[in-house]
């Protein structure tokens, strides 16, 4: 360890050369440092330094002494050139109006846009959330292309990516993993918007770099930190006619590069019964379930930024979420005085942060860490419905500890046309609860790797990658990838990649043991490791330099193939259909054959989106006398256009997606068959128009959610659902609603 340590110090020694600051690059409306702004210094028509600027906006460069001009660019920002004789310090960069395409940093080595990434990888700006007026993640990510969104009434919103599950797909906010999974899923509709500036996804399995659960993909939230010169205000109230009212406020501030920010988020849901209107004509003395349990959320963000030093900036974060969800039950009769009432209650803490050293141009290393404290309490009442009385009777908690830490190193060598990535991660989870089979248990997880991005032409980008890893609970097998990326033409260019990825069992898989009126739940402590080989083919249509009189701005189109083959599969198996009994095992492998294409194009004052996927998948079940060894295929459209009227200074928008049949298969152990269900296929359409007013200051939104009034679906065969019967209703949508928003913007409030 000691000699290692000496050799990262000899690197970074050897890697710092010795120069000078000549610029300061500066983004020409907000005055915030520009970081990796490309810099090109000549001298006689000839090349002499190639350098990038830092998270300071400062440049440096080796030979200053004999240059005659500097060219400067960066993605999104008009091109400038500096000649001797107009030499200034400070130089101020535009940013290029409607343009598509901007820098991603995950997964990246170095950042750049998706045509120079050998990943799929597709990213959401701030404007295309406001546009879909999604209060959380799951309502953003509804009408997306290569996602599927289930409810379940208790356990909240599930996500999942190309047809895997939402183990698969790692969700992480500023380069940090989210904790706290049930039934081995996130609750996408826990992770509010309102202070999210970026969403980036990578398409494909980034197991080599973050490890476990990113077998399927990783979803990266970018948050808002403010401006290095300016202080902000951003109010915004949400309401939806079905019950939902949203509130939050921002606030940004910077002194001297120091940015503080702060947040406060409070979402209330009022709960909704598509059956609602005709139980409170008939039945109301005794109807108290609903489909859609209410709920309140609240949420707090705090960010402070700081630069530390010349070459180190720290940005550190505390966030807290508090969540209740009321289930009140039924009675069994009309003459029934007594029912139970429950009370699902989330908090989530975390404090955590990061640091940046550039110590050359050359060499740069990142710091994570992060503590996240989960807990889930659910409270048991016994409700009087003539006194108004209630009784407790008991609760169950369970809770969920955290520690994350991570360090890497980013490392280039122009003369080699390599680029590196190294480091070691190291994650804890520590679980104590009544459902686990002892008071507490803990995965341990440490991590190296490696990745090299390695240019073999101007047309040719080779990058593999590796990882190793220790866990306490299960083996985990080598991680493996490597992606090619070929221009084939300066319209076309091609990726092809391999990857081996991992899953480790999780606690609730592996001791979960949760058995009362309502569940019959149990763990698995002899679940084995999953596996993934993942092969992904795609094409990308380069956009061309346009003419500042074409009409015709920017476009964006990708086709993608993809194969997969999870081996050793985990799942939640209904064991006993008669007791509703489910146990987590290794059901056997799943394979994949997924085809989408993505298109986004601007034209004049038109943005429209248009995605299509085609899906078939094949689950062969281990230990079973049947099997349906052939492939089930579902496709969806999603088509949205945005369209700015100058003439009255609005914005209309319009998001559809089509989901088609869906058939899926599931096993019932007790009668060791395979059975064959389906989700029926429906439509999903909203309509909105907003403008601004009091110069840009205030948007007013207005608009229609679900308008073909799409609700509860009915599934044949079992759903999978823990909290579904065989052939029942699940949810799905709650119907057609009316909405508005009001979003305040103030600058330079101090």
């Amino acid at each position: 360890m000691r000699h290692s340590l000496v050799f990262l110090f000899l690197v970074f020694v050897s890697s710092t050369p010795l120069f000078s600051q000549e610029f300061i690059v500066q983004h020409s409306i907000t005055n915030e440092p520009l970081e990796g702004v490309t810099s090109i210094l000549f001298f006689q028509n000839r090349s002499l330094d190639v350098t990038r600027s830092n998270f300071k906006g400062e440049v440096y460069f080796k030979y200053f002494a004999e240059w005659d001009s500097v060219i400067m660019f960066k993605l999104g920002m008009t091109r400038i050139v500096i000649n001797r004789s107009l030499y200034t310090k400070s130089v101020f960069m535009k940013p290029i109006k409607n343009l598509l395409e901007e820098v991603l940093v995950t997964g990246q080595i170095v950042p750049g846009n998706k045509y120079q990434s050998p990943f799929k990888i597709k990213f959401y700006t701030a404007e295309e959330i406001k546009n879909k007026n999604a209060v959380t993640l799951a309502d953003f990510l509804l009408t997306e292309n290569n996602f599927t969104i289930t409810q379940d009434p208790i356990l909240g919103t599930k996500v999942s990516i190309n047809g895997m599950s939402g183990s698969d797909l790692k969700l992480m906010i500023d380069g940090i993993p989210v904790a706290g999974r049930l039934n081995g899923n996130i609750d996408y509709s826990q992770i509010l918007l309102g202070n999210i500036e970026k969403i980036e996804v990578v398409d494909g399995p980034l197991s080599t770099i973050y490890g476990t659960n990113a077998t399927g993909g990783v979803i990266n939230l970018i948050t808002k930190t403010g401006t290095a010169y300016e202080s902000n205000i951003k109010a915004n109230l949400y309401a939806e006619s079905v019950g939902v009212v949203n509130a939050n406020v921002y606030y940004n501030t910077s002194v001297k590069g120091h940015r503080l920010s702060l947040g406060v988020h409070r979402n209330v849901f009022f709960g909704w019964d598509q059956n609602e209107d005709s139980l409170k004509r008939f039945v109301k003395p005794i109807w108290r379930d609903l489909a859609w349990n209410p709920k309140e959320q609240f949420m707090v963000n705090t960010s402070y930024y700081a630069p530390l030093s010349k070459k180190t900036s720290l940005h550190m974060k505390i966030n807290g979420f508090w969540e209740s969800i009321m289930n009140k039950l039924n009675p069994a009769s009309s003459q029934q005085i007594l029912v139970n009432d429950e009370y699902y209650k989330t908090t989530k803490f975390n404090v955590g942060g990061n640091t940046n050293t550039i110590f050359s141009k050359y060499v740069e290393w990142q710091n994570y860490s992060n503590f996240n404290y989960f807990s889930r309490n659910i409270e048991y009442y016994n409700q009087d419905l003539i006194a108004g009385s209630r009784t407790y009777l008991r609760d169950v908690n369970e809770k969920i500890y955290n520690i994350f830490g991570r360090s890497q190193i980013k490392h280039e060598i122009p003369s080699k046309r390599l680029n590196l990535l190294y480091g070691a991660d190291f994650n804890m989870d520590i679980g104590n609860s009544q459902k686990l089979d002892s008071s507490a248990k803990a995965i341990t997880d440490l991590s190296l790797f490696v990745m090299a991005n390695y240019k073999f032409s101007e047309k040719l980008l080779m990058q593999p990658g590796l990882r190793y890893s220790i866990n306490n609970v299960a083996p985990t097998p080598i991680s493996t990838t490597v992606n090619f990326r070929y221009e084939l033409s300066k319209h076309f260019s091609s990726r092809f990649a391999f990857s081996r990825g991992y899953r480790i069992p999780e606690l609730k898989e592996l001791y979960f043991t949760f058995i009362d009126i309502n569940h019959n739940i149990t763990g698995n402590p002899n679940l084995t490791t999953e596996t993934n080989d993942n092969f992904q083919f795609g094409i990308d249509v380069k956009p061309e330099k346009v003419k500042a009189s074409s009409s015709l701005v920017s476009y964006s189109s990708s086709l993608n193939f993809t194969y997969f083959n999870k081996s050793n599969a985990i799942d939640i198996v209904n064991v006993n259909p008669n007791t509703n009994e489910f146990k987590y095992l290794n059901i056997g492998n799943v394979r994949g054959l997924i085809t989408n294409i993505d298109n986004r194009v601007k034209y004049k004052d038109y943005i429209f989106v248009l995605g299509t996927s085609f899906n078939g998948f094949q689950r062969l079940f281990s230990n079973s006398t049947n099997q349906l060894d052939y492939f089930l295929f579902n496709w969806t459209i999603n088509a949205n256009l945005t369209y700015y009227y100058k003439k009255w200074d609005m914005k209309f928008t319009s998001v559809n997606k089509f989901n088609s049949y869906n058939p899926f298969v599931v096993y019932n152990l007790q009668t060791n068959s395979v059975e064959e269900s389906a989700i029926p296929a429906f439509m999903y359409s909203d309509l909105s128009a907003s403008k601004n007013i009091w110069n840009d200051k205030l948007n007013i939104t207005i608009g229609v959610k679900n308008i073909l009034n799409i609700r509860n679906l009915r599934v044949s065969g079992f759903s999978g659902n823990v909290h579904s019967a065989p052939n029942s209703e699940v949810n799905n949508l709650w119907g057609r609603t009316i909405f508005t928003s009001i979003t305040l913007n103030l600058d330079n409030v101090k």
